[in-house]
This record gives C-alpha cells, sequence and structure tokens, in this order.
C-alpha cells in the first residue's frame, strides 16, 4: 500500500498550512539567508522563524530577494518568554525584524514566562544562575493578549 503525506493541512479557522516548514535554529549568521532563498526557490512555502533565533531580519531580507510574493509564503512565528506580559511589543518587534506586516500562524514558544533583566533580554538569569522565571503567570493572560 502507497502512503503519500499531504502536501497541506486545514487549521480550524479554515486556513490551510504547508505540511513541511523551513527552521533556522542555530544557523549562523549569513547562513540563514542563503538557507531562506534556497528553500524558496526549491517549492518550500512555510517558514518558521520565532524571535528567539535571532535571525528575523535576515530571513526577512531573504524572503524579500526572493521575488515570491508575501501572500504566498505562511510564516509561523513564536511569542518569546519575555514578551508573554506584552505579547503586542514583541509581536512589533518581529513584523518590524521579518518586514512584513502580518503573521499567518504565532504561537507561545514555551509555556513559561521568563522576566527580563540586566543579565538579558531573552534569557534572563537570576543571582544564583537560574532562569528568571514568574511563576505566578498566568498563561491564560498571554493567551488573551494573543486573542
Amino acid at each position: 500500500m502507497e502512503m503519500s503525506v499531504p502536501s497541506q493541512f486545514k487549521l480550524n479557522n479554515g486556513t490551510s498550512i504547508p505540511a513541511v516548514g523551513l527552521g533556522t535554529w542555530q544557523a549562523k549568521p549569513g547562513e540563514v539567508g542563503n538557507a531562506v532563498g534556497h528553500a524558496l526557490k526549491s517549492g518550500y512555502r512555510h517558514l518558521d522563524y520565532p524571535l528567539i533565533y535571532q535571525n528575523e531580519k535576515e530571513v526577512g531580507d531573504a524572503v524579500k530577494a526572493s521575488g515570491i510574493p508575501r501572500k504566498e509564503i505562511f510564516i509561523t512565528s513564536k511569542v518569546w518568554n519575555t514578551h508573554q506580559s506584552n505579547v503586542a511589543k514583541g509581536l512589533a518587534q518581529t513584523l518590524k525584524d521579518l518586514q512584513t506586516d502580518y503573521l499567518d500562524l504565532n504561537l507561545i514558544h514555551w509555556p513559561v514566562r521568563l522576566v527580563a533583566n540586566e543579565t538579558s533580554q531573552l534569557l534572563p538569569t537570576n543571582p544564583d544562575g537560574t532562569r528568571s522565571i514568574d511563576r505566578s503567570w498566568d498563561q491564560r493572560e498571554t493567551w488573551k493578549q494573543m486573542e
């Protein structure tokens, strides 16, 4: 029996999402743009680039340089942990860096709110070296902002 993977799936809101996407976790600066450009030329139409990857600007440049219309590319991002108390701020940064005015899908990266401090805006730590986590944060608050 031959099986095939669908090229797209339907989300609950009726939107189609390409079944295969490209992410670039830990890709080196200067390589990300080339990878995105090559993927788009090869037929990829789903890109996954959350803020924590720290390569959104390079991705945005590559998408723009590809010449493929934005409406033909499905872009997923994720609300980073230090932006859970201000989703709009993180989204504004992501949209600016990706050079687009919308995302097709925005997820909560991890269900843990981190509190930015002088050690880091993205992966903050406490004086004892532990991660700066807001253990009282109610994830429903992040979700409400996203809605």
